[in-house]
């Protein structure tokens, strides 16, 4: 399963977020290197921070850049890295489906009105969900 994606050179997709292995980049093509397959051992912020993030990380907006995490693994990020990334990349859009919220539908200030949480209950009482940061 891929961890990642670029459609169109304007929209990037991932599981949880943006870190700063990404911000730092010079090209998307970052995403490339993580090494595959993904073993679940090289899935700490020591060997691969990149992976980490884009499976784990998590928006905030009483965060600037970065912070540390409750959930554990991944950071979180503020508006200020999505404008960044954005800006860096010519991204229209990023797209996280790792959102858990049960049954609601809001707008997270943060991110003006484009950052829309969905989310469904479905049969399982579990939640799907899609943050759009842009």
């Amino acid at each position: 399963m891929p961890l990642s994606a670029v459609i169109s050179d304007k929209v990037l997709c991932m599981h949880g977020g943006l870190g700063k292995e990404l911000l730092d980049a010079r090209r998307l093509d970052i995403l490339n290197n993580i090494p595959r397959p993904l073993l679940d051992k090289n899935i700490n912020p020591q060997e691969n921070p990149l992976a980490v993030n884009l499976l784990w990380a998590d928006p905030d907006v009483n965060a600037r850049l970065f912070g540390i995490s409750r959930r554990g693994l991944g950071n979180i990020f503020g508006q200020e890295v999505i404008d960044r990334v954005r800006n860096r990349f010519g991204l229209d859009l990023i797209i996280r489906a790792h959102q858990v919220r049960f049954g609601v539908f809001r707008s997270l200030p943060f991110s003006k009105p484009n950052h829309v949480l969905r989310s469904s209950l479905t049969g399982s009482s579990s939640s799907l969900a899609t943050s759009i940061l842009a």
